[in-house]
């Protein structure tokens, strides 16, 4: 067996054929390896760095709004405090040095009863009276709530600078009315300015915006409350806190908080994270080239290494396409006392048992079923017959002949291959096996060639199974073109003949025997006695109850001299779904009452059977 293909004339077709080297495999996974572990420890040391940046940035966050929190808090309150001393003198020089030593304040006012306006600040914004006025009645809200308690609000807007008004309760005597403070916002905002690469601004309780360093984003009412720093403060219990968080654009900040304790105001310093951890960054890149360098430097190490590999797996390549045409004597010896050169040794050695297993296969391609050439490969298969007890089924399609001469051929195979498709599924599902297919019929057996325990049971239960998924395939059918199919099944039990048959050139494993006759006789009672499954009374024995089986006339069939008693299988006992008469069954499935006479021969030519009465 012998081929003409080898050695050299054929190396360059199988090289052709591999697609991945061995070398560029090499190269991949050592790269890979070195890879992860490079990168592993790039991305740790970048982790804990970012950490440690993480921390210190969080610390100077903390500290920055801590100071910047108390010296708001206490900026307004001193305020509120000089100003109610400045009101209960009621001395106008007094008020004069006052504004003088405090230029920052534009007005202080308490509606309804007093009004102080520093000149030279006003003079200076083109601030007057009906300014004044106008703002007192935009803000009525906020100075009514400021009759209970402080409040700071943004006149920004109102005013075109940098302003805010500071709203506290005022009492003096019988009189509770409120105190309106408002200054230039100029000092605040630097106190807020950019400290290296962060800021600070402040919002109130509900979340506006006050003082920004950025004097641009107080010209408008800002509601912040939407911000995650700003939403963690407003639902803080504590009097601080700090998060890493994501604005609307997705740019993400470091954001520590701290309450001032004056009117709900907090203080919030944040860093953008880019900024934060540019330095972690730029190690982690300069990391990212070195290992670049050494895995550049592995590659070419690697690629000299794996041609020592390559070359004799070239020749086992040369050696694998001999064998793969036929030639199982090969003549190639180890060159090295490696792994490579025992898998030489070793594969010269599986040349020889390949030679010996092609004879074996040359036996199994006689058999036609898959399952029994198995068990054949694996020696659980005597050669030569044995006797066993087995379940014997046959079915075919009713009509057959007329069907096939209403298609076309291709029409015909395409239908054929569709129900023997589901009749062996139903087969193989309850543990049988297909003997062969004689034309349109299918005959199977169960306990051959190894038993269940339950071979008739599980034979019965696969014509019932036919019977359920026949159903369903007829319900896609109809036409012409797609004729409904009826079938006809059998099952009888009893001793069989089991082994190969055939001749020398060809064989199958087979069953043959007085059960094997009986079973395709009775199959063909199905079709006057009006029903789809027949059983023997071997079968009847069997089944002892566990299904319900309706008894037909008596039958002389050919081959016995005595008559049979063959029993319509209804369905498992117990089964709600099951038919419950011979009528119902036949009306299920469209099949004719049994209406012959009781001498009737189903063939003129051929009697196979007789019928001796009428169920």
């Amino acid at each position: 067996m012998a081929s003409s293909v080898s050695g050299r004339g054929s190396s360059s077709g199988v090289r052709s054929r591999v697609r991945y080297p061995i070398g560029l495999k090499l190269i991949l996974i050592i790269s890979c390896v070195l890879s992860a572990a490079l990168s592993g420890m790039i991305f740790l040391a970048s982790f804990f760095f970012r950490q440690d940046a993480r921390v210190r940035i969080e610390e100077n966050n903390h500290q920055t709004a801590q100071v910047l929190g108390l010296k708001v808090g206490d900026d307004f309150r001193g305020l509120v405090s000089r100003m109610q001393f400045l009101l209960s003198l009621r001395d106008a020089s007094y008020t004069e040095n006052f504004f003088a030593s405090a230029p920052e304040i534009l007005f202080a006012v308490v509606p309804g009863k007093t009004e102080y306006l520093n000149a030279a600040k006003a003079g200076e914004w083109a601030f007057d009276r009906y300014s004044l006025e106008r703002i007192l009645a935009l803000e009525a809200p906020a100075l009514e709530k400021g009759k209970t308690i402080p409040a700071v609000i943004n006149l920004s807007p109102h005013l075109g600078k940098p302003a805010v008004a500071v709203v506290a309760p005022y009492r003096e005597g019988d009189f509770e009315g409120t105190l309106v403070v408002a200054i230039d916002a100029a000092s605040a905002i630097a106190a807020l300015q950019a400290r290296g690469i962060g800021w600070s601004f402040v919002v109130n309780e509900s979340g506006e915006l006050i003082l920004h360093p950025d004097a641009r984003e107080l010209s408008s009412r800002q509601d912040l409350s939407a911000l995650p720093i700003v939403d963690r403060f407003l639902r803080s219990a504590t009097d601080n806190g700090q998060t890493l968080y994501r604005d609307a654009s997705g740019a993400e900040y470091l954001g520590a908080f701290r309450k001032t304790g004056f009117a709900g105001l907090g203080v919030v310093s944040v860093v953008p994270a880019a900024l934060a951890f540019e330095a972690v960054d730029a190690i982690q890149r300069r990391n990212l080239y070195l290992m670049g360098a050494v895995l550049s430097l592995a590659m070419i190490v690697v690629w000299f290494y794996s041609r020592s590999i390559t070359r004799p797996v070239g020749v086992l390549m040369d050696a694998a396409h001999r064998v793969e045409a036929g030639d199982f004597q090969l003549d190639i010896k180890p060159k090295t006392r490696d792994e490579l050169g025992a898998l030489t040794a070793s594969f010269v050695e599986m040349g020889r048992g390949l030679g010996e297993r092609e004879k074996i296969k040359e036996a199994f391609g006689k058999f036609v079923n898959k399952d029994i050439a198995e068990r054949a490969m694996r020696n659980e298969l005597s050669l030569g017959g044995e006797r066993r007890i087995a379940a014997v089924f046959f079915s075919d399609i009713r009509g057959f002949t007329s069907i096939s001469e209403s298609l076309e051929p291709e029409e015909v195979v395409e239908f054929l291959n569709q129900y023997f498709t589901i009749m062996v599924s139903c087969v193989e599902k309850t543990g049988g096996v297909v003997d062969k297919f004689i034309g349109d019929a299918v005959m199977a057996v169960w306990g051959v060639p190894v038993s269940s325990g339950r071979d008739v049971a599980a034979a019965v239960d696969a014509a019932l199974l036919m019977r359920a998924s026949l159903a369903d395939f007829n319900s896609r059918r109809g036409g012409p073109r797609k004729p409904v199919i009826r079938i006809g099944c059998a099952i009888n039990a009893g001793p069989v003949l089991a082994g190969q048959i055939g001749s020398s050139k060809r064989m199958e494993y087979t069953v043959i025997g007085d059960t094997v006759n009986l079973s395709s006789r009775i199959e063909s009672l199905t079709k006057p006695f009006g029903v789809d499954i027949l059983v023997s009374d071997a079968v009847r024995l069997e089944l002892a109850g566990a299904y319900v089986l309706e008894t037909m006339p008596l039958v002389t069939v050919k081959g016995k001299s005595e008559p049979q008693h063959v029993y319509a299988v209804l369905g498992k006992a117990g089964d709600r779904a099951a038919p419950l008469s011979l009528a119902e069954l036949r009306g299920r499935l469209g099949l004719k009452d049994f209406a012959l006479d009781a001498d009737s021969f189903a063939d003129e030519e051929e009697k196979k059977y007789k019928i001796e009465g009428r169920a």
